[in-house]
């Protein structure tokens, strides 16, 4: 069974053709905000253009605080249409500490470890995050992950 693999923080998005030639897009960099609170980056309109830029992965210092990842990225035409499996592509953004909320398009794929703002946070800094992003929510053209994390302790934020 062939589907398409995005690896968002591995750097690559790959799609596994019938021939099982492969096709990259990669991505090494995102705009980045860390502070006491989330930002309301999850947005497709938010403006993050005075957030800085930095490269991925990456980690931060910083106990207590949130970090939010904003990377925009083009899928180009025919990626998706052209794909012999369309159900659902899978988006892969390896280890993050503390906890994370993973958007595409405003739209959230996945989520590990509790926030504090849900209660008590919990950590999920060793869990390998694997999200499905069901058909639809990627689309040729323009797309934008965000990755709101809260870091507990220590150095936190995308690491693997």
């Amino acid at each position: 069974m062939r589907k398409l693999l995005i690896a968002i923080f591995a750097i690559t998005i790959s799609l596994c053709a019938w021939a099982g030639s492969q096709n990259e897009i990669v991505l090494n960099q995102a705009r980045f905000h860390k502070g006491d609170a989330p930002q309301g980056g999850m947005s497709v309109d938010f403006d993050d253009s005075s957030w800085e830029i930095i490269a991925i992965p990456d980690k931060w210092h910083g106990e207590g605080l949130y970090a939010q990842y904003r990377i925009k990225f083009n899928v180009p035409e025919g990626f998706i249409t052209d794909a012999p499996y369309k159900q659902y592509a899978i988006c892969d953004l390896a280890y993050i500490d503390d906890c994370d909320e993973a958007y595409l398009n405003g739209v959230k794929i996945g989520k590990s470890g509790v926030m504090p703002h849900e209660g008590m946070g919990y950590s999920a800094w060793d869990s390998h995050r694997v999200y499905q992003i069901d058909s639809g929510i990627l689309k040729e053209g323009e797309n934008i992950l965000t990755v709101l994390v809260w870091n507990r302790r220590t150095r936190g934020g995308v690491y693997g």
